[in-house]
């Protein structure tokens, strides 16, 4: 049995929290048994005001929403960061909300949330002159602004990692690792499983959209 709860604010960001029915090993699907939150618990979960912190630092999205064909759902930014981590990881875990895609990363020392936003700007958005004001610029004119900060997401020794690009026709990933499973959860390894150049060929590759231009 699934239970969902789904808070969505006045701007549209949403909180949603989903609980599976606990299932034994090697016991079906259908006979999984009821988790132990109530639908009160998950909606006191959803409704917190804890959340308003992390949703503050989410990247806000375009202005206009972009109809591309190259446009990504969360599930297959998810895939694809499965796709683009380094072949000796383990991929334990993936999930998506809309606009977002999140992959958990095991290297056999500890796990680390990989998570990416893909976003289509007009090139010429003072924001994001503003963001991207000091940020490296290669030779394409690809803009790469790099961060490393403590997790504001709470987390005891939780540290985010960010790779944040920007092509020349507004076409923006950001990438963020952590070094634990999950936001708000404290940290299970001393550094994000990827470090900054892996970060950076993970935004710049070529797989976020279908085709360039």
């Amino acid at each position: 049995m699934v239970l969902t709860a789904r808070l969505t604010y006045k701007d549209g960001k949403q909180v949603v929290v989903r609980q599976s029915g606990v299932r034994p090993a090697g016991e079906a699907a259908s006979m999984g048994t009821p988790g132990p939150l109530t639908r009160e618990h998950l909606s006191a979960v959803a409704a917190s005001g804890g959340w308003k912190a992390v949703l503050s630092r989410m990247p806000e999205p375009p202005a206009e929403p972009s109809t591309s064909t190259d446009a990504m759902t969360g599930n297959q930014m998810a895939e694809t960061i499965a796709a683009l981590v380094p072949s000796n990881l383990h991929v334990s875990e993936q999930g998506s909300s809309d606009g977002f895609g999140h992959a958990v990363v095991d290297d056999g020392h500890g796990k680390s949330l990989v998570g990416v936003n893909v976003q289509q700007w007009d090139r010429d958005d003072p924001r994001m002159r503003e963001v991207f004001g000091t940020a490296e610029t290669l030779s394409d004119g690809t803009r790469v602004r790099v961060d490393k900060s403590t997790s504001r997401y709470g987390g005891s020794g939780a540290v985010v990692w960010t790779v944040d690009t920007l092509r020349t026709g507004g076409f923006r990933v950001v990438v963020q690792a952590l070094n634990s499973r999950a936001f708000t959860l404290p940290a299970s390894r001393d550094e994000p499983v990827l470090g900054i150049p892996q970060l950076r060929d993970v935004a710049l590759s070529g797989a976020w959209r279908r085709s360039e231009g």
